[in-house]
């Protein structure tokens, strides 16, 4: 929805011409917003609003130090990035303040920042979003899972889902969300180390999740594991190329459906490398997609004349 101000400058950018002497030659007034027939004189804007910037800039540097926007509102701050602060130490010009009037100004600034965080919720939050960004960060996570993850979290606060139980607990169900809906293989056990809790406290709180805020997150795709496996064992790019014919040739047959998507790309990066002649262990592979030897041997067997037919062709 365009807003007045923004609809009196789209106006006077679609004039080009005097109404009364059709003259072209229109001149702006900086000071009062006018546009103005310099030909007859008649105003032909009254009110005008310029929404660029009131300053030059003849370099990069010169561009950031003179720009007077701050950063982009972000879920992962508490406040969004609202909040003002003030340093306790200097005044206006930069001088350094005396011992009296910094213990005052010190004593002003913790009044400030207490009475940004008086209410439960802005509390809960603020401890909240402060864990969520260790664990992403020892997650390695991009800013866009972190950003959806705190955004999770907010929901969950507004329906009130966080009282009686645990902050830590949503912190890790919002962040597995987040990974699930931009399909980033991370499992529940990787969440659940960083965030020190077991794996059945994060698939509790990340049922509740789901139930309570019709959380619907994407179904989890064999192909979305080969890459993340492979990198870490350390496989060759052929290998990955003949697990994904594999992968293929089984989805065609209707041979993944049901099964466990990681069991599933454990068995299938097996069968490729003993095709191209890596030697791996099934309790490697096993350990690595975090599923059970078993499981993975099962798929194994399935797939293994799927190899065969491949060869032939």
């Amino acid at each position: 929805m365009m807003t007045q101000q923004n609809y009196i400058q789209s106006e006077a950018e679609n004039i080009h011409q005097c109404s009364a002497c059709k003259s072209t030659n229109l001149i702006e007034d900086v000071k009062t917003g006018e546009i103005i027939c310099s030909k007859c004189g008649l105003v032909v804007v009254e009110r005008g609003y310029s929404l660029n910037q009131d300053w030059r800039a003849y370099s990069f540097q010169e561009h950031n130090d003179r720009s007077r926007s701050g950063y982009a509102l972000s879920n992962k701050i508490f406040d969004k990035g609202l909040s003002t602060t003030f340093h306790s130490g200097y005044d206006s010009k930069g001088k350094k303040l005396d011992p009296e009037t910094m213990d005052r100004m010190n004593r002003l600034k913790k009044q400030d920042q207490r009475t940004k965080i008086n209410d439960t919720w802005q509390r809960n939050l603020k401890i909240a979003l402060s864990e969520m960004s260790r664990v992403c960060n020892e997650l390695h996570l991009p800013d866009h899972i972190h950003e959806q993850a705190a955004h999770t979290y907010r929901r969950v606060l507004k329906e009130d889902l966080v009282r009686g139980r645990s902050i830590d607990g949503f912190v890790a169900a919002s962040i597995y969300a987040a990974c699930r809906t931009n399909k980033l293989p991370r499992s529940i056990k990787d969440i659940a180390g960083p965030a020190h809790l077991t794996e059945h406290e994060v698939k509790y709180y990340y049922r509740l999740l789901v139930k309570e805020l019709g959380f619907k997150t994407p179904i989890d795709r064999p192909a979305k594991f080969i890459s993340s496996l492979s990198s870490k064992l350390k496989l060759n790019g052929r290998v990955e190329v003949q697990s994904i014919k594999i992968l293929d040739k089984a989805r065609e047959m209707n041979l993944i459906v049901g099964k466990n998507p990681r069991g599933v790309a454990a068995a299938v990066l097996y069968l490729a490398c003993q095709e191209v002649g890596v030697n791996i262990t099934q309790a490697e592979l096993a350990r690595a997609a975090s599923t059970s030897e078993v499981t993975m041997r099962k798929r194994f067997k399935e797939y293994e004349p799927i190899l065969q037919s491949l060869k032939q062709n």
